[in-house]
């Protein structure tokens, strides 16, 4: 008898069907059920090799024994099969294949699993944006090292000129500091960001002198769209800055608004000296702002601007957003901000600075008319965009993930940013993707490690969690976290169960209080910090003292954390803090 004669009288083919559908069930139903059981990364790999190994083992097995109504019997060779052998197998494989049907009827119809997180990236822009720059840092040549804040302020101050016109997208500086070392081409630079145009110039300034060069490229062709270079007394920085914006937008047949026209035109101030010590300011402040931002030299340098320059409105809106941050602040703020805007009515970041009082006043309506006002006057502001994304998070997360997408197209390394609004929003598993992303490009970043093991915790897979729990321990560096994050890191270890790491973090929070007293006050932050190491009467002390503030009529930042009770903490669903929860009063607004 032939070998394919052989191969079929021993019922070979039979079985290795029987073997291919088996093996495919089997890998399936892994695969369904190593989320909900927690299984380890390699348990896939090792049952596809253990499968892998029982085939030339099937077919020696199948080779020297047959399947009879009587049992399993050796083959005899040349006799023939016992009758129902072959029978047998056949009706195993229908009721298999009957099986793997059904499965894959279930799996493709009925099964509850979310679809893919969308790439937010790839949906949110064209592939190239209209009327889109990106400027590149300014190269500093000026001889003294000291200088060197007027390239980045001259740099800035462009960008925010040209922030104000709604029919351009003009990339983020945050985005474009990637750049700076000047070592990537433009085509590629054009090609990453997907925009039309890029610029790039560089600032010498000496003896009260400045040397301006700017061109603008086409980056398909690489060629010079406009380009200028400007040599004149540091007194005509305006005026330099004022045509380099007016030029571009010429170049790129943007339509300019009347506002926006006047908007460019208005020098941000008269005195090219009180110019000079608000850039120092701004680059010592990071050019945003936040808490850290509130030192008495960056604001002995803006008070010095406003008293060379008393209508020096960008001073006052600057002092006004830095002072917003704090509570025992707020008046402060306020006066500042309705100063600038007494100045210029049509300044963004002074509405931005409202935006903040009205929010932590609890005045939210309000707080939502000065962010939209902000926005109008201020389209390509991505701080602007930013806080009112965050702001809208959970009262409005259809406009704020549309915010969000916006800040994605003017600097798409904010995955981190991303991120939260998504989990936010409640969108955990675009949130897990985006977080995963945002670490794959900080692969070093101790809190992103941590924030990404706390998204797979809550997402279900611990097994992750606690592997990305261990990779920030060892990328963290105590000395080089502030307070606040230290009392994030708490509370996420706490969840974690990573308890040890959480006392830990919590010792040295304690003890920066003994060597800094009231360098810290952020009570909703301590509370959870209370919460991260079990000290239950710790946290109601500072809930306490929350319930104080909001009585009083200011909201604490992330006062809603406990309301809510975001991490699922048991103990915040016993009576004692449920009654401090209810007396919170904090509760979504309908805007």
């Amino acid at each position: 008898m032939s070998i394919l004669g052989e191969l079929k009288r021993r019922k070979i083919f039979q079985v290795i069907a029987v073997y291919a559908v088996v093996a495919w069930l089997v890998v399936q139903v892994i695969t369904a059920i190593e989320g909900p059981l927690n299984l380890p990364d390699w348990v896939d790999t090792f049952v596809i090799v253990l499968l892998g190994l029982g085939f030339p083992v099937l077919l020696v097995v199948s080779w020297a024994f047959n399947v009879t109504p009587g049992g399993i019997i050796r083959d005899v060779g040349d006799e023939a099969s016992p009758s129902g052998s072959g029978r047998t197998i056949e009706f195993v494989l229908i009721g298999l294949v009957g099986i793997a049907v059904v499965w894959l009827l279930y799996r493709t119809e009925f099964s509850d699993a979310p679809p893919p997180a969308p790439q937010v990236a790839e949906q949110v822009a064209p592939n190239v944006l209209p009327n889109s720059i990106a400027v590149l840092p300014f190269a500093n040549f000026s001889p003294d090292p000291d200088n060197a804040f007027f390239a980045a302020g001259i740099h800035d101050t462009i960008l925010n000129e040209l922030a104000k016109i709604s029919d351009m997208h003009v990339i983020s500086r945050s985005a474009m500091l990637r750049y700076a070392d000047g070592l990537t081409p433009i085509p590629q630079v054009a090609e990453e960001l997907r925009v039309g145009t890029v610029m790039e110039g560089s600032v010498q300034y000496a003896n009260g002198r400045v040397l301006v060069t700017a061109q603008l490229i086409d980056p398909e062709t690489n060629s010079h769209l406009w380009s200028e270079n400007y040599d004149r007394e540091f007194a005509d920085i305006f005026a330099i800055q004022t045509d380099i914006a007016t030029r571009i937008a010429e170049a790129m047949q943007t339509q300019l608004s009347p506002e926006e026209q006047q908007g460019i035109r208005t020098q941000i101030t008269e005195s090219p000296e009180a110019y000079a010590l608000y850039l120092r300011a701004m680059g010592l402040a990071e050019w945003d702002f936040s808490p850290s931002d509130s030192t008495p030299e960056i604001h002995k340098l803006f008070d010095e601007a406003i008293v060379l320059d008393p209508s020096f409105a960008r001073a006052y809106a600057a002092k006004a957003n830095i002072y917003a941050s704090h509570r025992q602040e707020q008046a402060l703020a306020l006066e500042f901000a309705e100063k600038a805007l007494s100045i210029d009515p049509g300044l963004g970041i002074a509405y931005a600075a409202l935006a903040k009082i009205h929010h932590k006043a609890m005045r939210d309506s309000n707080a939502l008319e000065m962010y939209e006002t902000a926005l109008r006057l201020s389209p390509n502001d991505i701080d602007i965009l930013d806080d009112f994304a965050r702001f809208l998070s959970v009262r409005n997360p259809e406009y704020s993930l549309e915010l969000a997408n916006r800040v994605m197209v003017l600097d798409p390394g904010r995955l981190g940013f991303l991120s939260g609004i998504q989990w936010t929003t409640g969108d955990i598993d675009s949130a897990l993707a985006s977080r995963r992303r945002h670490v794959e490009n900080e692969p070093d970043d101790f809190k992103e490690r941590l924030r990404l093991a706390l998204l797979e915790y809550f997402s279900g897979n611990r097994a992750a969690a606690n592997r990305e729990a261990v990779i920030a321990t060892n990328l963290r560096r105590d000395e080089s976290l502030s307070s606040r994050d230290l009392a994030q890191a708490i509370s996420f270890y706490g969840k974690l169960g990573f308890a040890d790491e959480a006392r830990e973090l919590f010792d040295l929070l304690i003890d920066r209080d003994r060597q800094q007293p009231g360098q810290f006050d952020e009570p909703s932050l301590r509370a959870r910090a209370c919460i991260g190491v079990g000290e239950f009467d710790c946290a109601v002390e500072y809930l306490e003292v929350i319930v104080e503030q909001i009585a009083s009529g200011y909201r604490p930042p992330e006062s809603g954390w406990f309301a809510v009770n975001r991490y699922d903490i048991p103990e915040l669903e016993q009576p004692e803090f449920v009654k401090l929860r209810k007396q919170l009063g904090w509760k979504v607004p309908e805007l």
